[in-house]
C-alpha cells in the first residue's frame, strides 16, 4: 500500500467531483 499513491488518487477523485459539482450548478 502506497499512501502517496492513495492520496493522489483521492485528490484526483476530489478534483473530478468538484468539476461535476460546478458543472451541475
Amino acid at each position: 500500500n502506497n499512501p502517496k499513491y492513495d492520496s493522489s488518487k483521492n485528490v484526483l477523485a476530489y478534483l473530478s467531483y468538484k468539476k461535476i459539482e460546478v458543472a451541475n450548478k
